[in-house]
């Protein structure tokens, strides 16, 4: 989990690259970062949104560097950003309050662009499995 996130899923399926990511989610309420983002210089790159919260409340966020906040996304539709990253690192992230839906994002690589997925989100929680 990353630093400043807490979140809960009733339920979730999916999986997270460095160039794409997809969720199929309920009962999501809180913060939770899917992509860190570091640049050695100022990038420019397109993310590409589409989905739908059937219920409850969903956006995408951009975090950068300085604390600043974008939404990039909420609710539903298709969307195609032309994301603008700053010097130094930043993040997307899913906020949600007791949202269930889907969502694909897919971030055009670029050079000067190193982009660490979260990929904790998915994979099993060895605590409760019996040995």
């Amino acid at each position: 989990m990353d630093s400043g996130d807490s979140y809960t899923f009733a339920g979730k399926s999916g999986d997270v690259t460095e160039e794409e990511a997809y969720i199929k989610f309920s009962g999501f309420s809180g913060l939770h970062t899917i992509w860190h983002l570091n640049t050695a210089s100022d990038v420019t790159t397109k993310i590409s949104i589409r989905g739908n919260a059937d219920r409850g409340k969903f956006k995408i966020i951009q975090v950068n560097g300085n604390s600043e906040i974008h939404t990039l996304w909420e609710g539903e539709g298709d969307e195609e950003i032309e994301l603008y990253l700053p010097k130094g690192s930043g993040a997307i992230k899913w906020v949600g309050q007791k949202a269930s839906g889907k969502v694909t994002m897919q971030l055009e690589p670029q050079q000067g662009l190193e982009v660490t997925p979260q990929k904790e989100l998915f994979e099993d929680d060895e605590f409760f499995e019996n040995k």
